[in-house]
C-alpha cells in the first residue's frame, strides 16, 4: 500500500494532467473546459485508488481469504461512467456532427 503522501501526489498529478487538457480546450473556447476535465480526472483517479487499495481489509492479505470480492469492478465502472458522459456530448445537426472531440477527451 502506498503512503498517504504518494496517494495525494497521484491525485494531484491526475488533476494537473486533466487540467492541462481542459485548459487547452478552454483557450480554444470548446465545451467541457478546465473545471470539467479536472473533475472527471480527479474522480477517475480517486475511484481507481479506492478500487486498488480501499478494500484490502475486507478481502484480506493472508493465504486463506475470508471474503471473495472482485475489487476491479469499481475500476471497470469508471469506463462505463465516462463513456456515458462522452456519449451525451455527441450531437447531430442535419449533416454535421458536433461533440466528438469533447466525448474523446472525457
Amino acid at each position: 500500500m502506498p503512503s498517504q503522501g504518494e496517494l495525494i501526489l497521484r491525485l494531484l498529478l491526475a488533476g494537473a494532467l486533466a487540467g492541462a487538457l481542459g485548459g487547452e480546450r478552454e483557450l480554444t473556447e470548446q465545451p467541457a473546459g478546465f473545471r470539467t476535465h479536472i473533475l472527471v480526472g480527479l474522480g477517475a483517479a480517486l475511484f481507481a485508488i479506492i478500487s486498488a487499495y480501499g478494500f484490502q481489509s475486507i478481502v484480506g492479505q493472508g493465504p486463506k481469504k475470508a471474503v471473495q470480492a472482485d475489487v476491479t469492478r469499481i475500476a471497470s465502472q469508471i469506463m462505463v461512467g465516462i463513456g456515458f458522459l462522452g456519449g451525451n456530448t455527441i450531437l447531430k445537426y442535419k449533416t454535421s456532427i458536433h461533440g466528438l472531440t469533447t466525448a474523446t477527451n472525457l
